[in-house]
Parts: structure tokens; sequence; C-alpha cells
């Protein structure tokens, strides 16, 4: 893959209750095969209205999860497994 690749969920009007849980769980995102999510949710942006940082693949809160390479994928996958740049 040659392109970048961005995954942008946003999760809105959720109401809080103590009955019942309302989530997006994101039990896998694969890319040729390769497991992006949950093993590379560190890398995720998730911006929500608790203000929680941790790294998750468990979208409970109003907001927004973004995962974005940033460059073209394989050129990103190399980097990240710390293999050093890929030649164009």
């Amino acid at each position: 893959m040659l392109d970048p690749v961005r995954l942008d969920i946003q999760f809105q009007n959720k109401i809080y209750t103590t009955e019942y849980e309302t989530a997006v769980i994101i039990k896998s995102f694969l890319i040729d095969n390769i497991l992006i999510l949950p093993k590379y949710d560190y890398l995720v942006n998730y911006t929500n209205d608790k203000n929680y940082t941790l790294p998750t693949s468990y979208l409970g809160f109003n907001g927004r999860f973004v995962f974005d390479t940033g460059k073209p994928f394989y050129h990103w996958y190399h980097e990240i497994n710390g293999r050093g740049w890929l030649l164009e």
C-alpha cells in the first residue's frame, strides 16, 4: 500500500448512564493482513469529553479516535518497527 492510511471514528451524542454501557470497540484493524489495532493503539489520537488519554481501542466516551500514518503505509510500518526508512 503506497498511500497514507487514516481511520477516523467519531462517537457523538452518548448519554452517560449507570443502567447500561454504550461504546465502540475496535477488536481488530488489519491492513494487508498486518494487525494494526489494537497492537499500535498507543499511536492513536483519542480526544474525548472525559479527557481520557491512555491508549485504547475501547471508545466509551463522546469523542474522536484517529489513527493516521501520515505517510505511505509501508514507510510508516517500516519505521514504527525500527527498520529505518524505506527509499522510494
